[in-house]
């Protein structure tokens, strides 16, 4: 069952689903973090729920921005520290959202530094 938007995610979740949202809304042109939407955040404030930071490495390689086919490729996910919800009020979801956009850019900042150290 196709659960979409803000209303199917709360559904989902009272479903014990598991829900996934990309916060950006669509992919950035020149692969920085940019600005988070509050959709996700205001699902997650209401149902009590923690906000998981995730960077996801390689997707640009499998579809390049503008490009209409896959190309092969692997994907490098790190996951950071649950940011718990306790506290925030709906009017507080841009807060939430900055405050998880910080976590993710900075687990990109992690990686990249883990490269450098690898090279």
């Amino acid at each position: 069952m196709p659960l979409y938007g803000p209303v199917g995610a709360a559904r989902a979740y009272a479903l014990r689903a598991r829900v996934s949202m990309g916060a950006e809304g669509r992919l950035s042109s020149d692969g920085a973090v940019g600005h988070f939407k509050r959709g996700a955040f205001l699902v997650a404030i209401p149902a009590g729920v923690p906000v998981i930071p995730m960077a996801i490495q390689g997707g640009r390689e499998i579809l390049a921005p503008g490009a209409f086919g896959c190309r092969p490729g692997m994907l490098r996910y790190q996951i950071g520290a649950a940011i718990p919800v306790k506290g925030y009020a709906e009017a507080d979801a841009p807060r939430l959202a900055e405050r998880a956009r910080s976590a993710v850019a900075a687990l990109y900042a992690e990686a990249a530094a883990a490269d450098q150290h690898r090279r």
